[in-house]
């Protein structure tokens, strides 16, 4: 027995190495793919396309088996994750830009360590951790450098070489040459064998497939792929709900459940599906396990296409009508196909590549600047990158301000709703009526600072805690109110709080106020040190004048009549602007007899000489 696990371990390493070289080899020859983009002729580009996204969900797979390796080595150690890290860390022919292909993997193993108590699995966390917060500086360092593939791409553990992206690509090509790469795949490109199943080739209406080019102008439709995700599907759930914007779902049958002898079994990510009814948005129909249809004979495409409408309409409870060809690849047996089930193909015009690109501001302006082009039309994302939930704020965002509407699929075609379905929400905790007239808060959260160093999940956590308040804890939404990024300036952060919640709330209220991002301590001559948060605009060094003080904080809590302000600071600083005391009341009604009282509260993340995590798993 002993020997037989020796050797399942010595199978495990060389596992590890060729799943490790595949995606590696993969990821580069995406690169190769997408390099000077300018150069590519349309149809050259359109078979491109197809085979990167190829290339990238064999990737997947290899990920998903890498991932099951590594976790079993979790649960029965043999050093298989520590001789992973220790290659991803320190082998001398990777570049930077190499190890971000195992972003993905290093995220799936911290999860899978989330409850973890042993001491070697808490160690691993901590190294994979430390690890990812390198990634995310390498990620950032390219924000200046690449300028073609990705546009603006925006301590321990893995070393930054900060090599420039010139160099790699240079690199990257001298091993593989594009017109090499789509070689290698002419069988399968020659599968789409019509005039309409090529890539890049529409037809001339869209009666038979839609683009979206026939979308009224400002229009456009939201979709993702290939979920759902465990995960980020939901992230995008809230995002869309904070934005009130429709999307639809276009999702692969075997992430759901699957199809024996005519019965469907559900799996528990069918519920993340029905949480997408619930909201008010569409599923869609991606087949069932992301194959490539031409490929296929009759009986596969049967099992592709009406295996996963069965799963979906069982979801649904009703019919799902819409499909999506994976990697857009048709050909006259598949429309007939897609034809004679009674569903309608919906491709897309918009393609905000978030498959290739690792960096969320560099997919966040392709699909501004396509839409700015187009000026309508359908928009592809995944949900299955935490990429994509970084970078979809920041697309609606933009796109409200230039007054895009988002429509959803009615049954007869695409367009706006003129009031969204929102799913119900949870009772919360106390009834707040029982204990105040009116509950009001301000969430600030900061990432894209203009002078002090970007943060990470500032936003995200500001993002939560709204969601939060809204779902569990009975805030109305319309009394939420959120600065993030651009907007927290200092002059509409103290508007906001100084000016409109003084004004608007009255002394049997509460208000919630939370901030997310940089803070920064002054020493006084008294010797006292005096807190600060700082707002969006100021400066590194001078931040004294244009940051917000501990005292303008308690100005502000004494301005606003409510008998309860609470403020939550996630931020470096000390100086606390507020304290409270009193003794405590031993009464079954406390929360009745403390709510009675006028008070000011406040929580903060750390003192002066603590600097607070930006840089935990998941955000």
């Amino acid at each position: 027995m002993l020997c037989l696990f020796f050797l399942w371990a010595g199978a495990a390493q060389a596992g590890v190495q060729d799943l490790t070289q595949q995606i590696l080899q993969r990821y580069r020859q995406v690169i190769v793919l997408f390099a000077d983009p300018t150069t590519l002729p349309e149809s050259e580009r359109a078979q491109a396309e197809v085979v990167g996204k190829y290339l990238f969900h064999q990737n997947q797979d290899s990920m998903r088996a890498l991932i099951q390796t590594l976790a079993q080595d979790l649960a029965t150690p043999q050093g298989v994750v520590e001789r992973f890290l220790d290659d991803a860390e320190r082998n001398p022919q990777y570049f930077d830009a190499d190890k971000l292909a195992f972003r993905d993997v290093l995220e799936e193993l911290v999860g899978q360590l989330e409850t973890a108590t042993a001491p070697r699995q808490l160690a691993l966390k901590k190294r994979i951790q430390e690890d990812l917060i390198a990634l995310e500086k390498i990620q950032a360092h390219y924000d200046q450098e690449l300028g073609q593939v990705f546009m603006r791409f925006q301590q321990r553990g893995i070393v930054e070489k900060r090599e420039q992206w010139a160099s790699y690509l240079a690199y990257v090509n001298k091993l593989y040459q594009r017109a090499n790469i789509l070689k290698a795949h002419a069988e399968l490109l020659s599968t789409l064998d019509d005039t309409r199943g090529k890539p890049g080739s529409k037809p001339k209406t869209e009666s038979d497939e839609i683009f979206g080019a026939g979308l009224p102008a400002k229009t456009l439709v939201l979709t993702f792929d290939d979920g759902p995700h465990s995960r980020y599907t939901d992230r995008i759930l809230a995002i869309l709900k904070e934005h009130e914007v429709s999307a639809v779902f276009f999702q692969v049958g075997q992430n759901l459940g699957s199809v024996k002898d005519g019965n469907v079994k559900l799996g528990s990510n069918a519920q993340v599906s029905r949480r997408i009814l619930e909201a008010g948005h569409g599923l869609a129909n991606h087949s069932y396990t992301h194959a490539f249809l031409p490929k296929l004979n009759a009986q596969g495409l049967n099992q592709e296409i009406v295996d996963t409408r069965e799963i979906l309409e069982q979801i649904a409870a009703g019919p799902v009508t819409l499909f999506r060809a994976p990697y857009g690849a048709r050909n006259t047996q598949v429309m007939a196909k897609i034809k004679s089930e009674k569903l309608k193909s919906v491709m897309w015009n918009i393609d905000s590549l978030d498959w290739s690109d690792p960096v969320p501001k560099s997919i966040a302006q392709r699909v501004l600047d396509e839409v700015e082009l187009r000026q309508r039309g359908i928009v592809l994302f995944h949900d299955i990158h935490a990429r994509t939930v970084d970078a979809l704020p920041l697309v609606i965002t933009a796109l409200k301000a230039a007054g895009y509407q988002f429509a959803v699929w009615n049954g007869q075609g695409f367009a706006v709703p003129s009031a969204r379905g929102t799913a119900p929400a949870a009772a919360p905790v106390a009834a707040p009526s029982a204990l105040y007239r009116e509950s009001q808060a301000v969430v600030i959260g900061i990432d894209d600072y203009a002078k002090w160093p970007k943060l990470r999940y500032a936003v995200n956590d500001a993002r939560g805690i709204k969601e939060l308040l809204i779902r569990k804890y009975g805030f109305k939404a319309e009394h939420v109110h959120s600065l993030y990024n651009q907007q927290a300036t200092r002059q509409n952060i103290l508007s906001l709080l100084g000016d409109k919640l003084a004004a608007s709330t009255k002394k049997e209220d509460r208000v919630f106020i939370f901030f997310a991002g940089h803070g920064a301590t002054r020493r006084l001559s008294s010797g006292r040190d005096l807190g600060y948060i700082v707002p969006y605009e100021a400066d590194l060094e001078s931040y004294q004048g244009q940051s917000i003080s501990m005292s303008n904080f308690q100005d502000i809590a004494e301005a606003i009549p409510a008998k309860h302000v609470f403020f939550v600071m996630d931020s470096c600083y000390s100086g606390l602007a507020l304290t409270r005391g009193g003794g405590r009341v031993n009464s079954e009604n406390y929360l009745r007899e403390v709510s009675r009282r006028t008070a000011r509260q406040m929580l903060t993340a750390g003192g002066a000489d603590q600097q607070v995590a930006d840089g935990g798993p998941n955000g």
